[in-house]
């Protein structure tokens, strides 16, 4: 009788959770240059040219690093995906769709390891923030950071979210240490480490990210030590045309 009981719990939750009421995944073009991804603000998702390691990374709300376990080819192969929300989907619902997409196309299925490693821990500098909490009514591009070669535009953004894109900026877990549940429209300006693929003189007499950080948004990143969660994946196999 227990036994049975977990079984119909587990199916009232796999019911009960959101899925696409239409999508496709379809192999990209090969000749198609660039990536382009977009959530709308009911829950749909498209995506252009996208490899199926960042898909999973999005569905996860995980960085690269936090990725392991995967075969080459999911970096490698590359897809359109476009989904339409069911009429009661919210935005936040987008990812717990994609998820279950990515099970029923290429039979993904993973599993959370947490271990202890090397994090930065996101805190406001001693002179306070720079930044005013943004007071304006959320728009499609909203809760989203676009992000080019030492340079980060980030809209409506809570210090969490922030702290998530600035892990994969750092190649580092960031932890949101700011105690703040404030949305903020800011940009970010650095010296990229990988300086080749832009404008010498353009980024020669910015600052290191860490001071950018401090001067332009009154925030800081402190060295410590704590939790990693990992996503590992299991199984996955390729998706053909549909």
């Amino acid at each position: 009788m227990k036994q049975l009981t977990i079984l119909a719990i587990a199916a009232v939750s796999w019911a009960q959770s959101p899925v696409f009421e239409v999508a496709a995944v379809r192999p990209a073009n090969p000749e198609t240059k660039g990536t382009n991804v977009r959530r709308d603000p009911v829950g749909g998702f498209t995506a252009s040219n996208v490899n199926l390691r960042t898909l999973i990374v999005l569905a996860y709300s995980i960085q690269e690093y936090q990725l392991s376990g995967a075969p080459g080819w999911i970096a490698s192969e590359r897809y359109d995906v476009i989904a339409k929300a069911p009429a009661d989907a919210k935005k936040s619902d987008t990812w717990p769709m994609l998820r279950a997409l990515l099970a029923e196309r290429f039979h993904l299925a993973v599993h959370r390891e947490t271990k202890e490693a090397a994090v930065y821990e996101l805190v406001v500098a001693k002179n306070g923030l720079k930044i005013q909490e943004a007071k304006r009514a959320p728009g499609e591009t909203d809760d989203w950071c676009r992000q080019g070669s030492g340079h980060l535009q980030c809209y409506l953004i809570r210090m969490d979210y922030f702290a998530m894109t600035l892990s994969g900026i750092m190649r580092r877990q960031v932890l949101d240490r700011t105690g703040t549940l404030a949305r903020f429209d800011l940009t970010l300006d650095w010296a990229p480490d990988d300086r080749k693929k832009v404008d010498m003189e353009a980024v020669n007499s910015r600052p290191s990210i860490f001071t950018a950080l401090q001067e332009q948004l009154g925030l800081k990143l402190e060295a410590a030590k704590g939790p990693v969660e990992m996503v590992v994946v299991d199984r996955v196999e390729k998706s053909s045309a549909n």
